[in-house]
């Protein structure tokens, strides 16, 4: 509304104005020429005003648009963030869960090992005596079996027993204090 009464008052003060020196009779060409510049300046400026109302116009218009697209993305990013929200607090729920139990899994999980820590020896032995000889190792074996029987015998044959007592040509020379001062 201000536009307007602005631009119906830059209109009228030339109009007047012309009227006046009209009604006057006065013939000053001059002060004719430029009331009427005047007014045609004024025109001007009243048709820069319209094009600026409808520049403001427009623009106001693109920022109310604006504004309705950011809050819809804003409205989105915040929708994203409780979801993201919601999933961090899933997954802290589950990781206490899975502490509380890690200790009994742990503990599951050494019994098992040690389990088959034990077991493992003796299925090597299974699977060791599960296989048959090859034809060229009975010689072989029958050489350990007389080896085995001779080192469990009270009396060995093919093995010397073992002695504490020194070899027999070399001296023998118990061990000495190591204070006695002999070097």
């Amino acid at each position: 509304m201000n536009a307007h009464k602005r631009m119906i008052l830059h209109l009228a003060i030339p109009l007047l104005a012309v009227l006046l020196i009209a009604g006057c009779g006065s013939e000053d060409k001059r002060l004719t020429q430029a009331l009427r510049l005047q007014a045609e300046t004024n025109q001007e400026m009243v048709r820069l005003n319209r094009e600026v109302a409808q520049g403001i116009s427009q623009l106001t218009k693109e920022n109310a648009e604006f504004r309705k697209e950011a809050l819809a993305l804003q409205k989105e990013l915040h929708t994203q963030r409780a979801e993201i929200l919601v999933k961090q607090e899933r997954l802290d729920a589950e990781r206490r869960q899975l502490l509380l139990h890690d200790p009994l899994v742990a503990k599951a999980t050494t019994h098992v090992g040690i389990t088959l820590a034990c077991l493992l020896p003796v299925g090597l032995c299974w699977f060791l005596l599960q296989r048959p000889p090859p034809p060229s190792v009975e010689q072989d074996l029958i050489a350990s079996d007389l080896l085995l029987d001779d080192l469990t015998s009270a009396r060995p044959v093919l093995i010397a027993p073992l002695t504490l007592d020194p070899p027999r040509g070399l001296p023998f020379h118990p061990e000495t204090p190591s204070g006695s001062g002999n070097s």
